[in-house]
């Protein structure tokens, strides 16, 4: 994966198709648990807060705005989702491939982005920046030690959701610098 860069309305960065493909099957996940409408969902909560800190206001804040929120993340999530399907290539010719979003996309990818860290960070249980890079590092560890790590399957897991949380934040880190160098 490449950083994304800018030119002429359009950005663009290198995947490899396993990314796209791993970003597309945790983007349809967070969609699911957005949908799910489970309200005592710890990973539900994070993507979709309560919008006061008073219960009451926070109810009324819900029936006013809170399907409106909920059609937001689902709609941008759908399209990062079909964006990076789109650059998919028809067979793995093992090179990698161009994803390219508009300039007029690239707001509601950034969101999408966005909540896709928070349920990723949600399902690891990352409250702090401690609790980031202690996983960092186990995710090096890992890397480092294949054979352990693939012999677990918890891990394995665990190693798969971390991967892609830190890649989406590489993601939205060189998207953003590919935005705001622009200006």
């Amino acid at each position: 994966m490449s950083p994304f860069t800018y030119q002429d309305g359009i950005y663009r960065a290198l995947w490899d198709p396993y990314e796209i493909v791993a970003f597309g099957t945790m983007i349809r996940a967070a969609m699911e648990t957005i949908k799910s409408g489970k309200p005592v969902d710890p990973v539900r909560q994070k993507l979709l807060p309560p919008l006061s800190k008073d219960s009451t206001v926070a109810a009324e804040f819900q029936r006013l705005a809170g399907s409106q929120i909920q059609d937001a993340k689902l709609k941008n999530l759908q399209e990062l989702g079909l964006l990076l399907v789109a650059n998919l290539p028809t067979h793995d010719n093992g090179e990698l491939v161009e994803v390219t979003i508009l300039e007029s996309d690239v707001q509601p990818a950034l969101q999408a982005l966005t909540a896709l860290r928070v349920f990723l960070g949600a399902k690891l249980e990352i409250e702090t920046d401690e609790d980031s890079e202690i996983l960092f590092n186990l995710l090096q560890n890992a890397t480092e030690n294949f054979e352990e790590t693939h012999t677990n399957v918890a891990r394995e897991q665990q190693m798969y959701l971390a991967s892609v949380f830190f890649a989406a934040g590489f993601v939205q880190e060189t998207l953003l610098a590919a935005l705001t160098g622009r200006h």
